[in-house]
């Protein structure tokens, strides 16, 4: 299979020769880029306020993706009391017209989710980590969030099984050059199940009333298969049709919320009252009809 990588931008970037290293040395008290070598990089964005929480932001699809890194969440971490780690998917490197891989790791990379969780816990000792995502970026947010102790998973109309979104035999094909589906992936692409006997962490679930796909296919979904309903807090606005996420202020509002809410019970009051505005954009990813196939 013939792919075009993308390049690398040129940034300042605080270098590691390893996740070792990185784990081992890295200071939390410079802000900046962060670029680690592993079999793909893994580049990381960096904004220490020595607070309480930390908010890990990953990124949903793009089309307009030139170069790596690829960072969601430079607005939000002016206007939140927490630090801020903005993740960039390694997996975006492999290939200019792959857009979307769900930090999930590729064939480049199998071992991507067991990787990034080290390094995350590498940057959030003595603090909470805060996992936030939109659309397949809400996908990791879950995926992660569920392997750590006291976290909160901020997500914005997720996938929660990728095998059901209409990009997967992209990812498929782009990043694993296979077309025999999930069940030959290294890791469970169906992230319910991994709340389905419950785990330690809460799901701030924001779901556009009118994103019928997401609606019907994955947050009903997530919500049949959790195994801790008691830590699972909806929200469904009307945000207008399509895949539509909430205003910028609103998720500021919302994870202004969660850093500052002392208890689940009192979070879901303060976040029930909450008005949450329509960015008014669908984010919706486009694929071509040929680039489709149907799983057996």
């Amino acid at each position: 299979m013939s792919m075009t990588r993308r390049e690398v931008r040129s940034l300042d970037f605080q270098d590691f020769v390893s996740v070792e290293q990185f784990c081992r040395y890295w200071d939390s008290s410079p802000d900046g880029a962060i670029a680690i070598s592993d079999k793909l990089p893994i580049h990381l964005h960096w904004t220490n306020k020595n607070a309480a929480n930390t908010v890990i932001c990953f990124s949903g699809a793009s089309m307009k993706v030139r170069e790596v890194p690829f960072w969601t969440g430079h607005g939000l971490a002016p206007k939140v009391n927490a630090n801020f780690l903005l993740v960039s998917d390694p997996t975006m490197l492999l290939d200019r017209t792959l857009n979307l891989g769900w930090y999930a790791g590729s064939r480049d990379q199998p071992d991507l989710i067991e990787t990034l969780t080290e390094i995350f816990r590498a940057v959030t000792p003595g603090t909470r980590p805060i996992f936030f995502g939109t659309s397949g970026g809400g996908w990791a947010a879950l995926k992660y969030a569920s392997r750590f102790d006291g976290a909160v998973a901020v997500v914005v109309n997720p996938q929660v099984d990728i095998a059901r979104y209409k990009y997967f035999p992209n990812y498929l094909r782009k990043a694993w050059n296979t077309e025999k589906g999930s069940e030959q992936l290294p890791f469970e692409g169906n992230v319910a199940r991994d709340y389905s006997k419950g785990n330690d962490a809460t799901v701030v679930y924001v779901q556009n009333a009118r994103d019928y796909h997401h609606l019907d296919e994955h947050f009903e979904l997530f919500k049949s298969e959790c195994g801790s309903p008691e830590k699972l807090i909806e929200l469904l606005p009307d945000l207008g049709p399509g895949h539509i996420a909430p205003a910028r202020e609103s998720l500021v509002d919302i994870l202004k919320e969660v850093v500052s809410s002392r208890s689940i019970s009192e979070l879901r009051a303060n976040l029930s009252s909450l008005p949450i505005k329509s960015s008014g954009t669908n984010k919706e990813i486009q694929v071509k009809a040929s680039s489709t196939f149907q799983q057996k």
